[in-house]
């Protein structure tokens, strides 16, 4: 298949971490488009880690690790931010589609 990947008979090109920083910085302007799952909401109280800082790091962090796609098809990436001595990293996930995503999936949260 070459660099090409295909969700169903779609075709597409992998997502390249500039480009996934770009989009998900984009989305996270608007607070309502991030979701978190369960298990960063119970990871984010265990570790004291506030909604807040989530999204400062989702909208000015940069991508240290992937994007990949996962087993459900969407693009997997860590994301890390550092602001006023405190570090943390951001699991996140994107639609396959991740040009025309309307989310950011929060998967998991901790200190860098």
């Amino acid at each position: 298949m070459g660099k090409h990947r295909r969700q169903g008979n779609l075709s597409r090109v992998p997502l390249t971490p500039v480009a996934a920083q770009r989009i998900v910085r984009r989305i996270a302007q608007d607070s309502g488009r991030v979701y978190f799952l369960k298990h960063a909401i119970g990871r984010m109280r265990m570790r004291s880690i506030q909604r807040d800082q989530v999204l400062e790091g989702l909208r000015r962090g940069t991508i240290h690790e992937g994007p990949a796609l996962d087993i459900k098809g969407r693009w997997r990436f860590t994301m890390h931010h550092y602001s006023a001595g405190d570090e943390l990293d951001i699991v996140a996930s994107l639609d396959w589609d991740a040009e025309r995503s309307e989310e950011v999936i929060v998967v998991t949260v901790f200190e860098g």
